[in-house]
């Protein structure tokens, strides 16, 4: 999403989008922002908290961003193309794209709240993340479209962006590997094939045992 002027209204990622009607008190719900800071994802996570709470994860290439109107609000749409799933709707799949025995489709959209929009008033929305098309990302999406502000695990902790050789995420996170080899944040910078592994790895050690 584009950066708008200051006139712009702004409101919190947390919070689900009001229906048609009730905007008058978006200004009142606004200062619930703290109380409900946990459910919406304001809290540190730690890694293992990111990968639990994801229901799909996915990397891949943003190929459109576009902007349309729900109930009178902008809502920007950001498709990838997806290189690689890892789970997908709550399930593991581990699949590449291509991968025929996945049956997956071969890009994910993901709706974030705000935007421009012919017929609606421009919405920036405070700390949900925003994509440029080219940019390589990892996912962690609670859901590609649940009706709050941004369908990535903890607003901006669920993102993780090509940058100079290095996973970067939104959150100042790097992601990585530790000298044992294990996915870690501020860690050691790897080849993708060593960090999928790894990421494959830690997603395997979330899962109960037998």
């Amino acid at each position: 999403m584009t950066r708008h002027a200051s006139l712009t209204p702004r409101r919190g990622a947390g919070h689900r989008p009001p229906a048609r009607g009730v905007r008058a008190w978006v200004a009142t719900a606004l200062l619930a922002v703290t109380a409900t800071a946990a459910s919406a994802g304001f809290v540190a996570l730690d890694l293992a908290q990111r990968l639990a709470a994801a229901e799909s994860i996915a990397v891949g290439v943003i190929r459109g961003v576009d902007v349309v109107v729900r109930d009178g609000e902008p809502w920007t749409l950001v498709t990838m193309e997806v290189e690689r799933w890892w789970v997908a709707g709550g399930t593991r799949v581990t699949a590449t794209a291509g991968d025929e025995t996945a049956a997956l489709p071969d890009a994910l959209t993901a709706a974030f709240w705000g935007g421009r929009a012919p017929g609606a008033p421009p919405l920036q929305v405070a700390g949900v993340p925003s994509f440029g098309l080219g940019e390589r990302v990892l996912w962690l999406l609670r859901a590609a479209d649940d009706g709050l502000g941004a369908p990535t695990v903890g607003v901006t902790q669920g993102v993780w962006r090509w940058t100079a050789g290095v996973w970067r995420g939104d959150d100042g996170s790097v992601l990585g590997v530790d000298d044992d080899g294990d996915l870690a944040l501020d860690a050691q910078a790897a080849p993708d094939e060593v960090l999928f592994a790894a990421l494959d790895a830690a997603l395997a050690a979330l899962e109960p045992r037998p």
